[in-house]
């Protein structure tokens, strides 16, 4: 088991809308980050997210990276995730920017894949159709490796091209590319992943005991995967586990129901609401009472269901992260990577 943390730029309330503020938080993760690069945390994954108030104040996730790069020693540095629709990020500028990445921080970049967080943020980019970046996906995540390995790449696909021969500078670190993930949240993409020798970071809701399945399916196609030479070394699935860490219960309840909150003007916004949301709190379960029918109609079944999950799976309580052993052996970043080809 290894040990990490997820930064988002997560800031409730009305300090969301306070720029000292968002730079206090954004200072306060830069702490926490060295803290965990001092005590040998593997991982920390930054969301990249946009025009999401409260939810995620961390839009330029490269940005902060870059920085920490130079802060940080041990500690991979993963985008959790880079947006790999071409409406949203050019696939060349997607590529320059990881292999800069890997560069500054002497090989210790991870790049986590995705398509987004739902049809509010993607509308910023005029997606209106969320399934419609399902195909880009499928066509770009396997040519950012192709501009790495070349200097005279081209391509014409059918959601971008470059037509004439270009260098994409910089190359990653070493010549040898960054590990590739991509953001699976149910069965069939992590099946995707694993039949395609790509990591798989799992944002899921769900109990610890119910989630079982999910690495199951990815390890599986994996182990007989041709699309990586047999040299490689495995990929691990990364199955991300969101949990509290508050004092005392009651801090824990309130922590979640602000959460909850946050998240609920996220998917529906709250200049679009037309009647409150009711949350309610039986132990440690925060529970969503009541959407409209004017709200359901205005987001799609996962967005909601995502809100539902969110809400029915804290039964088991909302649990502190461990503590990694202060002894262990600091990570030795250029022999352990995981690569992909």
């Amino acid at each position: 088991m290894e040990f990490g943390l997820f930064i988002q730029g997560y800031l409730p309330g009305p300090d969301a809308h306070d720029p000292d503020r968002e730079r206090e938080m954004f200072m306060r993760e830069v702490e926490l980050i060295g803290l965990a690069d001092r005590t040998n945390w593997k991982y920390v994954w930054f969301s990249e997210h946009h025009c999401l108030t409260e939810y995620s104040h961390c839009s330029s996730s490269e940005v902060f990276m870059g920085y920490l790069a130079h802060a940080t020693e041990r500690i991979h540095l993963g985008s959790g995730i880079f947006n790999l629709s071409p409406r949203v990020n050019h696939p060349v500028r997607n590529a320059e920017r990881a292999a800069m990445l890997d560069q500054l921080s002497g090989g210790r970049f991870e790049m986590g894949t995705g398509r987004g967080a739902g049809s509010h943020e993607v509308a910023t980019f005029g997606i209106h159709d969320t399934s419609s970046t399902r195909a880009e996906w499928d066509e770009v995540v396997w040519e950012i490796p192709r501009m790495w390995e070349t200097e005279e790449y081209t391509f014409a696909g059918s959601f971008f091209e470059v037509d004439t021969p270009h260098n994409v500078l910089p190359k990653p670190y070493r010549g040898i590319h960054p590990p590739i993930w991509v953001a699976c949240g149910n069965p069939p993409t992590f099946e995707k992943a694993g039949r395609h020798g790509i990591g798989a970071l799992g944002f899921n809701f769900s109990p610890i005991h119910d989630m079982q399945l999910l690495p199951d399916t990815h390890s599986h196609p994996f182990r007989t995967s041709v699309s990586i030479p047999q040299s490689a070394p495995t990929q691990k699935p990364r199955v991300l586990r969101f949990s509290l860490n508050h004092r005392s219960q009651a801090s824990r309840q309130g922590a979640a129901v602000a959460l909850l909150q946050s998240l609920h003007r996220r998917l529906l916004g709250a200049h679009e609401m037309k009647a409150p949301i009711f949350l309610t709190i039986t132990s440690t379960r925060p529970t969503i009472a009541k959407f409209t029918k004017t709200q359901v109609s205005m987001h799609t079944s996962v967005e909601l269901e995502a809100v539902a999950i969110v809400s029915n799976n804290l039964e088991d309580g909302l649990l502190p992260w461990p503590t990694p052993n202060p002894c262990q052996s600091p990570s030795k970043a250029a022999s352990t990577r995981h690569r992909r080809c």
